[in-house]
């Protein structure tokens, strides 16, 4: 941005750098801890709510403490949950989270099978997100918990998006176990077609004209060529004046009171003022 008008572009300067900092999305209750059964053990119907921030789906899941089964023990605190519960088949859970459209974002797991109480040393879990399903097999050889980090990349396309786990092995043939679910944001570079450091989203003239000062029919100004919060240039917002009136009277009279605003905010002197309605006056608009 031009130092020649401080004022104008310093306001631009606060506003411009906020989009891309890097952000965690929270996953409530990602580590199942609530609600925290004294006794160890909660089978979660589906279509339930009973662990806070989740839906159960399909046949419902199972909050377990590993201890009580001496199976080892949580990736995070104490609870765990088996996506494949005992009796029925296909057992799962969903949370809906905010998110940014464009952003990247970071989804982690922790999980784990159980080659102990008759089950087999490999579970299937399919995590989806949004429309699209991400298949993941599990191994562990041992009657303890093995926990294994898992990861899925994504970029969200909508302001909501829905993330579940499920199993869909059969009854009393694994444990699906999963653990401290998070989830991260990453950097937002936001679109910038004019490269005027204003994101299209926020951005009224996303194409710009960018020359260094400001001219009107050939005429160069000398004037530096501002611009504002809108993302418009002064040469846009004169270009405004030339579509939208009628009759030169007209576009005189809209680009007065364009340099006169300008003036009042220290974005031009009197006498810049002077050059860009001499050249206005001069035009054949």
């Amino acid at each position: 941005m031009r130092s020649a008008i401080p004022r104008y572009l310093l306001l631009v300067a606060v506003s411009l750098f906020i989009a891309a900092t890097a952000s965690a999305q929270d996953i409530v209750n990602g580590s199942f801890e609530d609600p925290l059964k004294p006794e160890g053990y909660n089978f979660i119907a589906g279509g339930e709510q009973t662990v806070t921030g989740w839906t159960a789906l399909y046949s419902g899941v199972e909050q377990f403490d590993p201890i009580l089964v001496r199976s080892g023990v949580a990736h995070e605190g104490i609870m765990v949950i088996d996506l494949n519960p005992d009796a029925l088949g296909g057992g799962g859970l969903q949370q809906t989270l905010e998110t940014t459209v464009g952003e990247e974002y970071l989804l982690t797991f922790y999980a784990s099978a159980l080659y102990s109480h008759g089950r087999n040393n490999s579970a299937s879990i399919e995590v989806k997100i949004g429309g699209t399903t991400y298949p993941f097999t599990v191994l562990n050889d041992t009657d303890q918990l093995n926990w294994q980090e898992l990861q899925i990349a994504f970029t969200a396309t909508t302001r909501q998006t829905t993330i579940s786990f499920a199993s869909f092995d059969a009854p009393n043939t694994s444990f699906a176990i999963i653990d401290d679910v998070s989830i991260m944001g990453s950097r937002v570079i936001p679109s910038d077609s004019d490269l005027d450091h204003v994101p299209d989203s926020e951005d009224t003239c996303p194409y710009s004209n960018l020359t260094g000062t400001i001219t009107i029919d050939g005429c160069d100004t000398g004037v530096p060529n501002g611009s504002g919060f809108t993302g418009c240039t002064m040469n846009d917002e004169l270009a405004s004046c030339a579509n939208n009136t009628k009759n030169h009277g007209d576009y005189v009279s809209c680009v007065s009171a364009l340099t006169n605003g300008w003036k009042k905010a220290g974005a031009i002197t009197g006498q810049q003022k002077g050059a860009i309605e001499k050249c206005a006056a001069q035009s054949a608009h």
